[in-house]
């Protein structure tokens, strides 16, 4: 039974995650004048209009076997719409998403972060709102940083060839024409599903850094 619950408890902190993650971008990409998924009924923190099919089963099937990629549904946007240009909109917005899934962990740490220093009593560590807490916390920061890698289609290909184009170098020009070229596009996909099914571990010593990093600036320790 312990052990179902968690999983209610991933599936539920997944489906908040990407439901905050998801409204994040078309939140962002209307204020800067595309109303493309506003007029999609995107703006919106109804996790039912931000469910991808196939994704929604791929997390499921996460949750059961502790391995798997699921995914909510791509906002549209028109970078041609964006007031400060389609390359800066596009960075701003592939941006959203992760750092609203950090603020999230940030807002959810604080609960905990108090019962860890003594400030509330201890023993809230070990109720059933501490332990949903703790994997939101968990889960939120895990999609914020794997959504950061430079691999596409993830929000960190798009934002960090974003800051890349706006570097005023000759070379960095030409390693963005490079990058942005339709090999990675094409190939993206195939490297991060070898990450994730077959990568024996690779991708969390990658990102393992990362979670004790930001784990130690909100909670005032690594737990992971």
């Amino acid at each position: 039974m312990p052990n179902l619950i968690q999983t209610v408890y991933f599936l539920l902190a997944l489906l908040i995650a990407i439901d905050v993650h998801e409204f994040s971008h078309a939140l962002i990409a209307y204020q800067l004048g595309d109303p493309t998924a506003k007029y999609r009924g995107r703006v919106s923190l109804n996790p039912l209009v931000h469910l991808d099919p196939l994704g929604s089963l791929m997390m499921l099937f996460m949750a059961f076997s502790g391995v798997g990629l699921g995914w909510g549904k791509p906002v549209p946007v028109n970078p041609n719409n964006f007031r400060n240009g389609p390359i800066v909109g596009e960075t701003m917005v592939s941006a959203g998403g992760p750092l609203s899934n950090l603020l999230t962990a940030a807002v959810v740490a604080i609960p905990l972060r108090l019962a860890l220093n003594g400030v509330l009593p201890r023993s809230f560590l070990s109720t059933s709102i501490a332990q949903f807490l703790i994997i939101l916390f968990v889960v939120s920061i895990s999609l914020a940083i794997f959504n950061l890698l430079p691999i596409f289609p993830l929000d960190g290909y798009h934002f960090w060839l974003g800051l890349l184009h706006e570097i005023p170098s000759r070379i960095t020009r030409q390693v963005w024409y490079a990058l942005s070229g339709g090999a990675f596009m094409t190939y993206g996909p195939v490297i991060l599903l070898g990450l994730v099914f077959l990568g024996g571990g690779v991708l969390f010593r990658i990102l393992h850094p990362f979670y004790n990093l930001f784990s130690t600036l909100f909670l005032g320790r690594a737990i992971f």
